[in-house]
């Protein structure tokens, strides 16, 4: 199963976003502004077909935004099998 993995570093302006394939290869697919990080993440799972999203870095901001992650994608791509986690 692809995932995307985002790596999130609050004292950088952007997130780093990488497609992991079934085999662990990793893929940098995209650099996103942290500040729309919500929308950029639903976005690219939308583009990709790839429903799985794993935050990693940050864990109380990564926390926060997994709800907006989640409504975004329902809302602008009615996505609603969009796996969203935090990895500690």
């Amino acid at each position: 199963m692809e995932k995307i993995i985002c790596f999130i570093n609050m004292f950088a302006a952007e997130a780093k976003v990488y497609r992991l394939d079934e085999d662990n290869n990793q893929d940098l697919i995209n650099t996103i502004p942290v500040e729309k990080l919500s929308a950029g993440l639903a976005i690219i799972s939308a583009n990709s077909k790839i429903n799985h999203i794993t935050l990693i870095g940050a864990p109380t901001y990564a926390d926060a935004i997994v709800p907006e992650i989640i409504e975004y994608a329902k809302t602008n791509f009615n996505n609603n099998d969009l796996i969203v986690e935090v990895m500690r």
